[in-house]
């Protein structure tokens, strides 16, 4: 999973990043801290947020499928949507060593877009 591959640059280290220490939440913890949002945001409100979060992967994926650079991986699921950079070629059309360069841009694609964390992608899986 991506979120379990966590790295640090040596030269650049400041503090202790305490987050990657803690113990993740069962489903007890879990439940608290969704009953928690509920009451603080209310019902109404996630759903609408939920619905425009759905609705804006929507627009996503379609701006995926009219690329002629990206193509999707598999359908959409509420508002998952898994793509990869192609590089306007067709799958299959390209050679192993093609196709090896880009699965690395991918990989880098990747890398560039889990440092970012304001986008509100969610990468890896």
């Amino acid at each position: 999973m991506q979120y379990l591959k966590y790295s640090v640059d040596e030269d650049q280290f400041e503090a202790i990043d305490y987050k990657h220490w803690q113990v993740g939440l069962g489903r007890t913890q879990s439940s608290i801290r969704l009953w928690y949002v509920l009451r603080a945001h209310g019902i109404r409100r996630m759903q609408e947020n939920v619905r425009e979060k759905i609705e804006l992967s929507k627009v996503f994926e379609d701006l995926v499928q009219d690329s002629k650079y990206f193509s999707l991986v598999c359908d959409r699921q509420l508002s998952l949507v898994c793509f990869r950079y192609t590089g306007g070629n067709e799958a299959g059309e390209l050679g192993d060593e093609r196709d090896l360069e880009l699965n690395r841009l991918n990989e880098k694609l990747t890398e560039e877009m889990t440092k970012d964390t304001t986008m509100g992608f969610i990468v890896g899986g």
